[in-house]
């Protein structure tokens, strides 16, 4: 669908809120300038809808292996933009991924990667009010443990935690661990998906 067709059949299955994707086919920085934003952020209005939130796709890890490309400012440069996109469409919230694991690179470099890329993509959210919210998604910091520590390590206001109850359960969680698993999580937690 495309954004106009997404938000009309969102409004119709009855739905006052949407989180539109950051990327083709929704809302590619490529194709949105600040005037197509602006009738964006009016349509939506329009239709009675608030936005959530952009889904942004980020991967801290990417291109660990070519350190002479800054692969980290890159991402944050990426995630500022969204923020400021996120800004001018009326939503105070970018979602973020941490990074996949790279297979054959020490798992405590890959780590630190992704605790400086999100740390600086988080001070570009800032100049726009903007909050990150990472999402556990098969990726580094997936263990509601590992993402524990990882937000308290960053240490940021705006950068909070997306908490996917889909991935635990794929984890393989018992009940008990998912239950605990949320409520560890609770100070962080802003957003939450959940699949059926």
């Amino acid at each position: 669908l495309s954004v106009d067709e997404f938000l009309v059949k969102a409004k119709e299955l009855g739905f006052d809120g949407v989180m539109l994707m950051a990327k083709r086919p929704h809302l590619s920085l490529l194709d949105f300038d600040k005037s197509a934003r602006a009738r964006l952020k009016e349509r939506i209005n329009e239709l009675g809808l608030s936005l959530v939130g952009l889904a942004g796709y980020s991967d801290f890890t990417a291109g660990i292996d070519k350190p002479g490309i800054p692969h980290l400012e890159m991402q944050a440069a990426y995630i500022g933009q969204l923020a400021e996109m996120a800004s001018d469409l009326g939503t105070k919230m970018v979602r973020i991924f941490t990074g996949y694991e790279r297979p054959g690179v020490p798992f405590d470099k890959q780590y630190a990667m992704v605790v400086e890329g999100i740390t600086l993509a988080a001070r570009e959210a800032a100049k726009y009010g903007v909050t990150l919210v990472v999402q556990n998604h098969h990726d580094i910091a997936l263990h509601h443990d590992a993402m524990y520590w990882m937000l308290k390590e960053i240490n940021m206001p705006n950068v909070m935690a997306g908490w996917d109850a889909w991935s635990p359960v794929l984890e393989g969680l018992p009940k008990e661990e998912l239950r605990e698993s949320v409520i560890k999580m609770k100070p962080f937690i802003v957003n939450t998906i959940a699949a059926d």
